[in-house]
Parts: structure tokens; sequence; C-alpha cells
């Protein structure tokens, strides 16, 4: 048979396609060179293994490094830090373990990424990342082990507009005010799910541009402080203040309810302040929030959690009566089931509140406003710490 024949039979053509179209079946070790010109390696999601060559250091010219969603271990080079023409480096979703360099430090036209999400690293979180001024989005260290206070020196990346995580780590201390002085944030800053000990910053509150996902909840066992009323500057957000705690245990937000926080009248769904230590009545300033609604979006990534508007249930100090003025709080054609589970306060529903009928689904949101962002849910269990 010609040779030529031979490529184009079925079978020949059949097992092309089930080899080209899924190389991520087989494992397989990192390239341990690339030519010394190169100025872009992209190797996610592709079951790659072993450790990352230290010959990467070496490609001066790099200005992208990626390598996500693999089967990755061992330590981040060292070597990496010499790689000062990179703008964007990521290795997030891998077994990647030890310290976090702080020779990435000098990384300093970095404008883009800098990401080890969804790792194993520990240890102290290096105060040289701080020099790393030209970060624009995507800083993400969430789901690791670091175990260290939080670098004031993160105050400097002050041209950051979106994508700042920190959760998911055992840092200790107090949250540093410095934090404040990102003031260029529109979306999303990930700062739950820790082992602080408090108070919150009033800082915070100069977060004023953002439009989307506060995430400050279960903040740690030794977490104690008041909501700063400085919060209610945020009133360009949207969707997704958090700021709830675990459930039965003593620690978590004091005192009373800021009525400043009626000023975030944007906010079109999830407001979470449930599960903390918060005392007396209900603020009736919160019946500004009047273009409140239920997700439809129907969307599976989310927990049932994420479909609930008001949550303030399990802050048992809350007393007196529902204001009327949280009936403001527009609603359309749920069920009474869904209706009741709508604001709950110690398991109690709203009770004897009028609804008022809003006259849209939803409110159109601005026009620069940033699409809203996806977020697995996760565990509130406390993050695992080294041995």
């Amino acid at each position: 048979m010609p040779r030529s024949a031979a490529r184009q039979s079925p079978i020949a053509h059949f097992f092309v396609l089930l080899l080209g179209a899924t190389p991520r079946t087989f494992a397989k070790p990192l390239p341990a060179s690339f030519p010394a010109e190169t100025t872009s390696i992209t190797l996610d999601n592709n079951q790659y293994t072993g450790t990352i060559p230290t010959q990467y250091g070496l490609l001066l010219d790099l200005t992208s490094l990626s390598a996500t969603v693999n089967l990755l271990n061992g330590t981040l080079p060292s070597e990496l830090g010499q790689l000062v023409k990179t703008s964007s480096a990521a290795f997030g979703w891998n077994s990647i373990s030890g310290s976090m360099p702080s020779e990435l430090g000098n990384l300093v036209e970095m404008d883009t990424t800098l990401s080890v999400n969804n790792n194993l690293l520990r240890g102290v979180l290096p105060t040289e990342l701080g020099k790393l001024g030209n970060m624009m989005r995507d800083f993400n260290f969430e789901t690791n082990r670091f175990s260290s206070a939080i670098p004031t020196q993160l105050g400097s990346l002050d041209k950051m507009e979106a994508d700042f995580f920190l959760s998911g780590n055992g840092f200790t201390g107090a949250l540093p005010t410095e934090l404040g002085n990102l003031v260029e944030m529109t979306s999303s800053v990930g700062l739950d799910t820790m082992l602080l000990s408090g108070p919150m910053p009033t800082e915070l509150g100069r977060l004023s541009q953002l439009q989307e996902n506060f995430w400050a909840y279960n903040l740690g066992d030794y977490f104690r402080g008041t909501i700063p009323t400085e919060l209610g500057n945020m009133g360009a957000l949207q969707n997704n203040f958090w700021l709830s705690s675990t459930a039965n245990r003593d620690h978590g937000f004091t005192s009373t309810i800021p009525t400043e926080l009626g000023k975030l009248e944007q906010m079109t769904f999830n407001f979470n302040i449930k599960s903390n230590l918060l005392t007396s009545s209900l603020p009736t300033e919160l019946g500004k929030m009047s273009t409140m609604y239920l997700s439809d979006d129907n969307e599976a990534t989310y927990s049932a959690d994420w479909y609930f508007m008001f949550k303030l249930e399990q802050n048992t100090g809350l007393c007196g009566t529902v204001p009327t003025e949280l009936g403001a709080i527009s609603q359309e054609s749920w069920s009474e089931e869904t209706r009741s589970r709508f604001l709950m306060i110690n398991g109690t529903s709203i009770g004897e509140v009028r609804w008022r009928p809003r006259p849209q689904l939803r409110p159109s949101p601005p026009r620069n406003a940033r699409p809203r962002t996806s977020r697995p849910h996760r565990s509130s269990e406390p993050p695992l710490l080294p041995a």
C-alpha cells in the first residue's frame, strides 16, 4: 500500500485524532530546557510531573511563564528571580511545596500575574514581594500553608486593580492597615479563612472603587473586633460582601451592625454577616439596599448558600423587631419556601414585613462594571498548617 494511502486509512486517522485530542491522559515531565531566545512558555493543564527546572532561570528574554493545573512537585527555584523581563508567572493548582523564594521580588517588571494558588507552599510570605509595585491584577497566594504574619509591604502594590488573594492560609496576627492602600481595586479582594486575631483595619474602607467580591470571612479562631463603619464607604460594591464567621464559636465580629453599611446601596446579592457575635437591633438603613435580588443564574459551581441575598442568622445577640424598611428590598415571584429563607435571623424569617415588588428582574450594571467572576465555594475548615 502506498505511504500516502496509509495516512488516509480510517484506522490510522482515528489514532491520530485520539492522540492529538487527549494529550493530557499521558503524564510527562516538564521540558528540561527551551531555546535561549524563548519569550513565552505556556504549559497549562497537561499533566506535567516533576519539578520546575532551574534552567528556566536562564531564559532572560522570557516575559511569560505559565504551568498551572499540572502534577508538579518540588520547590519553586530561586533562579526564577533572574527573569527580570517577566510580566506574568503562574504555577497554580499543583503540589509545589517548600518556601516562597524571596528572589521573586526582583521581578519588578511583573504587572499581570503572580499566582501560586492551590499548592503546598509554607512558611513566611517574603517581604520582598512588596517590591512588585507594577502589579495590576492576579496576585494570588490562596490555599497554601503560609503561616507568617501578612507583610505590611504588600500595601506597596497600590496599582492593583483586580484579584488580590491571600485566602486559605495560616496567616497570623492582624490584617495590615497598609492593605488600605490598594485603592485602585475594582474586583475581588480575598482575605478569608485564616488564623488572624483582629481587629479589621478601618483603612479597608478606602477600597471605595471595589465593585465586586470583598471576602473577609472566617478570619480565625482568635479573631475579635467590630465591623468598621468605614466599610460603608464601599458604595460601588454590587455583590459579595462576606464577613461571616464559623458558627457556634466564641469569635467573630462583635458589637452592633454599623448603620453605615446601609450606604452599600448598589448591592445586588450576597450580603453575609452571619455567625458572628453581633448584638442589638437591625439598622433600618439596611433597607436602602433596594436592588438586592435572589440569584437566578442557576450556577452549579455555587453552593446553595450563595443564593441567599441576606444572611444574618446565628448572631444570637440580635434582638428587637425586624424593621419594616427591609421590605423595600425587592422581590418578585418566589415561592413561600424561598421567601421564608430569604432573610433569616437566628432561625426566624422576616415575618410580617410587606414586600414591594421590584420594577425589573435585575438592575443594569454600570457600563464600566467588570463581569461577575465565579469562585468555587470553599470549606469553612481552618487551613492546614505545617507540621
